[in-house]
């Protein structure tokens, strides 16, 4: 008789109960009906939900990054696409047109002129460059270094190329006649110029050339 009053006074429920009851008791507050063993069920239980949660919250940032990555790619691939029809349709007009005064409207790529629509820029080096004004094409005395293949990378002047290939300096050789040519070119404007002044390096000037190289590849006159 005595067993079972102890059983019926006893204040923890006999049974092992679910991870769901033992949240639900704890989650409400009555965890005087817990025992040792049953608290430490719930601590793991407590521990393993943060760590779900951390993990949906890691996945998420994860997912919003790479949403994120990918609208940039997209935009960056569809600015390649505008850039590349930009230099297409400019390197059709530039081919069409006369770079010369005169004509009118849409006719104006079809200047008759005898002077040309072009200025004429002596740039620091003392090269000049030539633009034209009804096209935007461009003539900058061409470097052997643009056309050569890097043999060893290097900033300021500094890396190394190897020699021309005949196909190489075929091209170099067409560019480099052709800058000459826009440099003649007739025209009634006023050739400009800034300060000019001479890169020297102790090789022969080699590394000064390639420097002045580096720094013009990717200037225009616009």
């Amino acid at each position: 008789m005595s067993e079972v009053q102890d059983n019926q006074n006893d204040p923890k429920p006999r049974g092992k109960k679910s991870n769901a009851d033992l949240l639900a008791l704890f989650e409400a507050g009555d965890t005087d009906n817990l025992t040792t063993d049953e608290l430490t069920r719930v601590d793991a239980l407590l521990a393993l939900k943060q760590r779900k949660l951390d993990l949906e919250d890691v996945t998420g940032r994860i997912d919003d990054r790479r949403k994120k990555d990918e609208s940039r790619y997209s935009a960056f691939r569809s600015r390649g696409r505008e850039l590349e029809k930009t230099k297409r349709d400019q390197s059709l007009q530039q081919k069409h047109c006369q770079h010369s005064k005169g004509g009118s409207g849409h006719n104006l790529a079809e200047g008759t002129d005898v002077y040309r629509s072009v200025i004429k820029h002596i740039m620091p080096d003392g090269n000049k460059w030539v633009r034209c004004q009804r096209c935007g094409a461009t003539w900058k005395k061409p470097y052997p270094q643009d056309y050569a293949t890097i043999v060893k990378p290097g900033e300021g002047g500094s890396a190394k190329y190897s020699p021309l290939t005949p196909a190489q300096q075929e091209k170099y050789d067409a560019d480099f006649k052709e800058w000459q040519e826009a440099c003649a070119f007739k025209t009634d404007n006023v050739e400009s110029s800034g300060i000019t002044f001479s890169h020297t390096s102790e090789d022969g000037n080699v590394t000064a050339r390639n420097f002045v190289a580096e720094v013009y590849r990717d200037v225009t006159l616009r």
